[in-house]
């Protein structure tokens, strides 16, 4: 099936996809606790990946032409929060019976795609995104480019959005989809808040220590990743 409309695109380990498929077939039948935990193992990386794609990936981006120690400390919240989702997926898979997994399994699996993104087909995590935040997107990260931004606050509002939008397919459809019971949706739900409060932060904090010289340099990491229309190759 093409990809369709705006969305959000970040390459995966070699690994994932191929284990993932395997994974769903198993899915027809029994799924072991052996499955469950490769299962829980996969979600880690693919979120991993997202979280270095897009956010450390942009530290890294910004650190080879400017170093500050509040860069710094950005980039050790990014690996925080790398840490903080390996913690709470470990945890709430060891409470979810493994019957229970195929819906997660499958809805994870749909978000796997082959994409040419300009250096060959490969595969990618592929996260829709609305259609206000891509209008928006597309008039701020021209400002970015053209240097006509006076500050990088519409920037950083652009960014939080785009985590708010990323933790739908991310964290808050797969929880709703095990259906957990009171008792641990509720940790579940601070979990999801901790980290985005943690990534809110830390980009408010990262964009005051950003000059306009490097507004372009935000603008096109922001594009690697964020695909306002996919031209087909």
């Amino acid at each position: 099936m093409p990809v369709q409309g705006p969305f959000i695109a970040t390459p995966l380990q070699q690994h994932i996809p191929g284990e993932l498929d395997a994974l769903v077939q198993r899915t027809s039948g029994k799924i072991t606790d052996r499955d469950k935990k490769l299962g829980i193992g996969l979600l880690v990386d693919a979120y991993c990946d997202v979280v270095d794609h897009t956010l450390i990936g942009l530290l890294d981006e910004i650190s080879k032409i400017h170093d500050s120690s509040q860069l710094n400390q950005a980039r050790r919240v990014a690996d925080d929060v790398k840490d903080k989702a390996r913690h709470y997926v470990g945890w709430a898979g060891g409470l979810i019976a493994s019957h229970r997994l195929p819906p997660v399994i499958h809805h994870f699996n749909g978000l796997v795609h082959q994409i040419d993104l300009g250096s060959g087909d490969r595969s990618h995590a592929i996260l829709p995104v609305s259609a206000p935040l891509a209008v928006r997107a597309d008039i701020v990260l021209g400002t970015l480019r053209d240097g006509s931004a006076k500050d990088l606050q519409e920037g950083i509002r652009l960014l939080t959005t785009i985590v708010d939008e990323l933790m739908i397919p991310l964290a808050i459809e797969p929880k709703n989809l095990l259906d957990f019971n009171f008792l641990v949706s509720k940790p579940l739900d601070g979990a999801i808040g901790l980290v985005r409060t943690l990534i809110h932060r830390m980009l408010s904090r990262f964009g005051e220590q950003l000059t306009p010289d490097l507004y372009p340099v935000v603008a096109l990491h922001l594009e690697k990743f964020l695909i306002l229309e996919h031209k087909k190759t």
